[in-house]
């Protein structure tokens, strides 16, 4: 426990350290999906859209202000020289990073939280249903037992609904502060000569990294997939805001397009902005993730000794324990593509924790009597 401590200490100086150089952002929360809400939550993907879409409206408006003020400088230069340097001035303005940056700037700033995060957490939102479902540690699945709880993880994050997608609003901060680092590696990589899948897979390597030691299993003694795969979808919706994407088989339009040397709201896009990236990915009890070895204990020894919790999970889900496991292995995959999965070793799903071992060989039995 002592060596727990103290290295945990440790990495929280590395942690300031870091994040004074990058857009990095290290856990302080845990997210606990095991507990369901007692009530169903409110969808907030459709207002999640709106607010996005005003921020985007905002973001066109000052960057085609830039654009035509150095336009404006370039139609009244009297040199050529000072003409062409405003003129790459606005062609700059017109870079799909600069929307990308902004947006970044509007949701996924901020430390622990994002701004996103914190937006959700004490919006007043127009629903009759409630919004998020929030629990203390000692109530989660982590409470077990304080010894267990690492020095880092100061809460754990309420639970929302995005288009039909239970997370917790941690996901949020993910998808918008890691998702637009690894959009920057994914850019730097195509650049350098890299295919898609290629440079898709160097963005997400970073990510691993990260995950593996300060910004996750050091601090929170947690490797999250359900973290990893907000920071991929993350950087899918970054290049969907300028680039057309394509997921699970279907192209999205962008979100964006320059026309006739402005910034504009593509016509063809779709309203729902963020549904084609939210997902049970997200979820840390339907893709759970991997935790060091007191955590793991501790969280077993709640799962195990909670009838309501698994009677409610059964009534819920209504899956059989094979079922579990067939969802739980789909969603280590961000369709059909790599994002880092721990794999199954010390990972603690859903079809072990709320099915007697025996389930698994009567499901068995019962497929072989049907052929």
């Amino acid at each position: 426990m002592a060596s727990r401590t103290l290295a945990a200490a440790l990495v929280a100086g590395v942690i300031a350290g870091a994040l004074t150089y990058g857009p990095r952002r290290a856990e302080a929360m845990e997210a606990d999906q095991f507990t369901l809400p007692p009530e169903p939550l409110a969808d907030l993907g459709p207002e999640l859209d709106a607010k996005i879409r005003v921020h985007l409206e905002a973001i066109i408006d000052e960057l085609n202000g830039r654009i035509d003020e150095a336009t404006a400088r370039a139609e009244a230069a009297t040199t050529r020289a000072e003409r062409r340097r405003h003129s790459l001035e606005a062609a700059a303005w017109l870079a799909q990073d600069q929307v990308a940056r902004r947006v970044r700037h509007r949701f996924g700033h901020g430390w622990p939280e994002a701004w996103m995060e914190v937006y959700i957490r004490h919006a007043d939102f127009e629903q009759d249903e409630p919004t998020q479902f929030a629990l203390g540690y000692h109530r989660s699945t982590f409470g077990f037992s304080a010894v267990w709880k690492p020095l880092l993880v100061v809460g754990v994050s309420p639970t929302i609904n995005v288009h039909g997608a239970r997370m917790g609003t941690d996901k949020i901060g993910h998808f918008f502060a890691q998702g637009y680092e690894y959009h920057g590696r994914y850019e730097q990589a195509r650049e350098a000569g890299l295919g898609r899948a290629a440079a898709r897979g160097v963005a997400a390597a970073r990510g691993v990294r990260q995950e593996a030691t300060y910004f996750g299993y050091w601090v929170s003694g947690t490797y999250s997939n359900a973290d990893l795969a907000a920071n991929y979808a993350g950087m899918r919706f970054y290049r969907n805001l300028t680039q057309p994407v394509t997921i699970a088989g279907r192209t999205y339009a962008p979100m964006l397009v320059r026309d006739d040397g402005r910034w504009a709201f593509n016509g063809e896009a779709r309203p729902a902005l963020l549904e084609p990236f939210m997902s049970d990915h997200f979820n840390e009890a339907l893709n759970p993730a991997r935790y060091d070895a007191p955590m793991r204990w501790s969280i077993r020894q709640v799962l195990a000794n909670d009838e309501d919790r698994r009677e409610a999970w059964r009534a819920h889900y209504g899956l059989t324990r094979v079922e579990e496991q067939m969802r739980t292995h789909e969603l280590a995959v961000w369709h059909g593509e790599d994002y880092g999965h721990s794999g199954f070793e010390d990972v603690l799903t859903p079809a072990d924790m709320f099915f007697d071992e025996n389930e698994l060989e009567q499901e068995r039995s019962r497929f072989v009597d049907a052929q």
